[in-house]
């Protein structure tokens, strides 16, 4: 067990040093201070401060001094005390992990009373505040005497965090023969407040101070002002405030907020410390798959991820750019899908825009930017409409008498098509911060086609097919949320995160990543309840039987979802209707293929003999001489 203390460059504060000794002293544990160093080579250095000629590298170290002394002069004595020189770019991953190597049950934190939270100078001291996992404080020193800890206040409202607070303090008193004040802090709501305060006092007291009850004072006060009623006890009757802090999100608050702000700069007089437990276990293993994956993922620089970051924004934008290649995408699409050429609709997916705003969504989930997420959806959601609207207006004026093999390409969305969707997700994420992949950006559109299945859905709403058009639009939903998901868990792993310097974590975005993965489960588990593909045996069983008549061919064939389970949809060409021993045929192959309800619904086109010795089938007026036949779904 030892107290880890951190000396930032240029801050090499005396008593700072001493008030971590007679931390260590208190719970009798070894110090380990690290000094951090700004330098292009990295190396971590053991210093011998013991030594009378101290030196790292070619210059002896004035800390190497300062540190004898102050060891020399403490009143009490940490079980061991050890320096260590950590040079190099002072990542805070970095330097948390030359900490962790000591095994630290508390890291000791240096806070310059005027400099604020969002300031350059402070960033790897908040970064370590809010990454380390075990437990962390930060030491403000005050105007008075140094090291005199005989009057220590911990004001709280309540929270869990006080245990922390009241055990560094009954410790320190202990140390130096002080006392203790627990001081509530109550609005004046009606006359009873003092005394409701002082009675929640002491069970905090009672539950939290363990042995130490008999040195912990308590109090309660009546105040409007929160910040007016700790300065004026702190300054009053106090030579030590102890402030206690949640863990991450809250630390952020508490620590970052107008109030803990506006005491650390304010004029009070005694040391504030502010000390936050050591982190959940839950918490760890999300710092340890963190650093996990910045060893395996390169990460990006400061400079490509800005670049990304403003292009991502740019391109997110619904402006007239956005709507022209929404329009142009949609009309290739939908004349590609109605003349059966996928070749044209392969084009459709390089002109589409609509991959950046799912990156623009993934980039705002990580962040936390909720503009930037309200910006991305009400680009893909007006794209979506646009798009349906003129597929719509094509299959009116253009509509197909029966779907072309490209629309009921896209009308049946499996699992396979959410596992291509998450991967083009991770992919044009993880190439679009990297100039030599861009390269890689054409196929990814290819891969996740996101235009096709919305001009699919808008013609076959036009001519009366909406069970295929629901499935052309799941396939648009399957896509949108697995790429949106890849594209988050790209940027997140190439270093692109949410815990910026100057603003709060959003609570919100954590809610949108469980509901974007609660909805990609479900789709895999609806989209995998029902075979999506048909077996070539059991096509050849069905082409056999229909084609036992001389006049009738089988021209497509297509499994989709109904409200009754499935339903085998067959496209023939015939001289006459299909009869009722055909469909129970077809019905019985079916049953024997699946073990669920399926039913069979044929269309048949009517056909006519040219020549007597012809055996070509011309295809009569479909507009007058389409039949159809359904039968109910079958179990087994």
């Amino acid at each position: 067990m030892s107290i880890a203390l951190i000396l930032p460059e240029g801050f090499q504060e005396e008593n700072f040093l001493a008030w971590g000794m007679k931390i260590a002293a208190s719970r009798d544990v070894a110090l380990v201070v690290f000094d951090l160093k700004s330098s292009k080579k990295t190396s971590v250095t053991e210093v011998d401060w013991q030594a009378g000629d101290s030196q790292v590298g070619d210059s002896p170290t004035e800390l190497t001094q300062v540190l004898r002394e102050q060891h020399a002069s403490a009143p009490s004595k940490p079980a061991e005390c050890r320096l260590i020189q950590i040079c190099g770019s002072l990542n805070s991953d970095e330097v948390l992990a030359e900490i962790q190597k000591c095994s630290p049950s508390f890291l000791v934190l240096p806070r310059h009373r005027g400099s604020k939270s969002t300031s350059a100078d402070f960033t790897l001291q908040r970064d370590l505040f809010l990454s380390s996992a075990c437990t962390t404080l930060q030491l403000c020193l005050g105007a008075g005497e140094p090291l005199h800890c005989k009057r220590i206040l911990v004001p709280t409202r309540g929270s869990r965090n006080t245990a922390e607070a009241l055990r560094l303090a009954t410790d320190l008193a202990e140390a130096s023969e002080g006392q203790v004040e627990a001081l509530y802090l109550q609005e004046d709501v009606d006359e009873s407040a003092a005394l409701v305060g002082k009675r929640m006092i002491e069970q905090l007291v009672r539950r939290y101070a363990d042995d130490e009850e008999s040195r912990v004072a308590t109090r309660s006060v009546v105040c409007d002002d929160v910040i007016a009623g700790i300065k004026k006890e702190a300054n009053e009757r106090s030579d030590v405030l102890v402030l206690g802090a949640s863990y991450h999100s809250v630390v952020h608050r508490f620590l970052f907020s107008s109030i803990t702000e506006k005491v650390v700069s304010s004029d009070i007089l005694p040391t504030v410390i502010i000390i936050r437990p050591a982190a959940p276990w839950r918490s760890r293993i999300v710092a340890a798959s963190r650093r996990m994956v910045s060893d395996i993922v390169p990460q990006l620089d400061r400079e490509s991820r800005v670049d990304l970051v403003e292009r991502v924004h740019r391109s997110s934008r619904w402006d007239v750019d956005f709507i022209a290649l929404i329009c142009l995408s949609t009309l290739i699409a939908g004349l590609g899908l109605l003349q059966n050429s996928a070749a044209v609709v392969i084009g459709a997916m390089l002109v589409a825009p609509l991959m950046t705003p799912l990156l623009g969504a993934g980039l705002a989930l990580v962040q936390g930017n909720r503009l930037l997420a309200q910006c991305s959806a009400g680009a893909v959601v007006r794209g979506f409409l646009v798009a349906l609207g003129i597929g719509a207006l094509l299959g009116l004026v253009m509509g197909p008498e029966a779907p072309t093999t490209e629309m009921l390409a896209r009308c049946s969305p499996g699992v396979a098509d959410l596992v291509i969707a998450f991967a083009s997700g991770l992919a044009a994420a993880y190439a679009s911060g990297r100039p030599n992949l861009y390269a890689a950006l054409p196929g990814v559109a290819i891969a996740a086609a996101l235009v096709p299945p919305i001009a699919t859905a808008g013609i076959l709403l036009a001519v009366g097919r909406t069970e295929l058009a629901f499935g052309a639009g799941l396939l648009f939903l399957t896509n949108i949320i697995a790429i949106v998901l890849g594209a988050a868990c790209s940027l997140w792993a190439v270093g692109i995160r949410s815990d910026h310097a100057h603003s709060l974590m959003s609570s919100w975005a954590p809610r949108a990543l469980l509901a974007l993965g609660i909805m990609m489960a479900g789709l895999g588990v609806y989209e995998s309840s029902s075979p999506v593909t048909l077996t070539g045996e059991f096509k050849k069983a069905v082409t056999k039987r229909i084609e036992q008549a001389s006049t009738s061919k089988l021209l497509d064939m297509n499994l989709t979802r109904s409200s009754d389970g499935q339903e085998l949809q067959l496209l023939i060409a015939a001289a006459a209707q299909a009869d009722q021993s055909l469909l129970d045929d077809l019905a019985a192959i079916a049953s024997e293929e699946f073990n669920r309800p399926t039913g069979i619904r044929i269309e048949t086109r009517l056909t006519q003999s040219v020549g007597a010795q012809s055996s070509e089938a011309i295809e009569a007026n479909p507009s007058e001489e389409k039949l159809e036949m359904r039968t109910q779904p079958l179990s087994r």
